[in-house]
């Protein structure tokens, strides 16, 4: 009887032995195994955040940027109308201030090219930002004439000096001068303050066409 009563417990202690193994290796096991709950956080927010077909974010355009891309234009040649000339001077010494004096003549001929560029002042352009509607109306000012100049390389200048009356530099600078004006008055003519306003508003629809916004320009 003892003999089986002694058999009987050894078995059932083996057994609690075993289960407390088991329940030890699943403890164990929930230590290193343990899901990372900030991944699955992570995951679902990606399976949620789900972008629909058509669908583009828009963000709001700023003063500051629509400016940034004026100061950019501004760099640029607005418009720049090339003229030809060939212009000849004369010039006599003079008694009592209106009579020429004969044998004193001296002559300068100059011929080439010149440009004249016309831009805007940067600063006085008006931006108008409409974020919900999506629009920019951007507003002109009067074209101007930024320069005018004669192109050194493409000069040739004649010269014919009189000992009794020598050739002056100041002649020089009053025949460039007046060819300046005239090719000024000759491109006024021929519209270049409008041609410099399409030309401007060309570049601002294609600078400013990246934010995605419906763009007006007003000259």
């Amino acid at each position: 009887m003892k003999q089986k009563l002694y058999t009987i417990w050894r078995w059932a202690k083996q057994l609690l032995c075993m289960a407390a193994v088991l329940l030890l290796i699943y403890n164990l096991a929930g230590v290193f195994y343990k899901p990372d709950t900030a991944q699955e956080y992570a995951g679902a927010q990606r399976t949620v955040d789900i972008q629909l077909p058509g669908e583009s974010a828009k963000r709001a355009v700023t003063e500051q940027e629509i400016r940034g891309q004026l100061q950019e234009i501004g760099q640029l040649c607005t418009y720049c109308y090339e003229y030809t000339f060939a212009e000849t001077a004369e010039h006599w010494r003079e008694w009592l201030g209106d009579v020429r004096i004969p044998g004193t003549k001296n002559e300068i001929s100059l011929a080439g090219k010149g440009i004249i560029k016309v831009g805007y002042d940067i600063d006085k352009i008006k931006t108008e930002i409409d974020s919900r509607a999506q629009t920019i109306t951007i507003t002109l000012p009067p074209a101007q004439i930024k320069d005018n100049y004669i192109i050194n390389d493409s000069l040739v200048c004649e010269e014919r000096n009189n000992l009794l009356n020598p050739i002056e530099f100041t002649q020089y600078h009053l025949i460039i001068e007046e060819i300046e004006q005239q090719a000024l008055v000759q491109a006024e003519q021929e519209g270049v303050y409008a041609l410099a306003e399409d030309h401007m508003k060309a570049l601002i629809e294609n600078f400013v066409d990246r934010f995605g916004y419906a763009v007006t320009v007003i000259g």
